[in-house]
């Protein structure tokens, strides 16, 4: 009885507490590990077991995460999924314009073209509108 209150207590304490998200990623990349500021990632891409980290100055790292825990990871103040396999950072988006069938484009700042499904347009939208 007292390990089940000291659980529960623990797990209040736990959801009192601001959540923090990390400012950087560590990417293997062969023999290296490669320091990846999220402020730095425009968009993700998921590939099988791997994510795509597409970056603001056109280079690509490949991260051994699936995109479900990496979404799970960083701050969803700024990382959206707007599709089933791509997560974007709503800073990077420059214009959304809409498509056939009430699926969108994403513009991003540097021209990159996005799919918005229908099922993640209104919540972008949600999150476009407390920036």
């Amino acid at each position: 009885m007292e390990a089940a209150l000291r659980r529960a207590r623990a797990q209040l304490a736990e959801l009192r507490r601001p959540k923090t998200y990390p400012n950087r990623l560590l990417v293997k990349d062969g023999g290296r590990t490669i320091i990846v500021q999220t402020s730095d990632i425009a968009w993700a891409a998921s590939a099988d077991n791997y994510v795509e980290l597409h970056m603001a100055a056109k280079k690509t790292c490949l991260l051994r995460e699936t995109m479900t825990r990496l979404a799970g990871q960083l701050d969803p103040a700024k990382f959206m999924r707007i599709h089933r396999s791509t997560l974007v950072n709503v800073e990077h988006i420059r214009e959304i314009t809409p498509l056939f069938n009430k699926d969108h484009i994403a513009v991003l700042r540097d021209g990159e073209q996005l799919t918005v499904s229908r099922t993640y347009y209104e919540r972008l939208l949600a999150a476009l509108k407390r920036q």
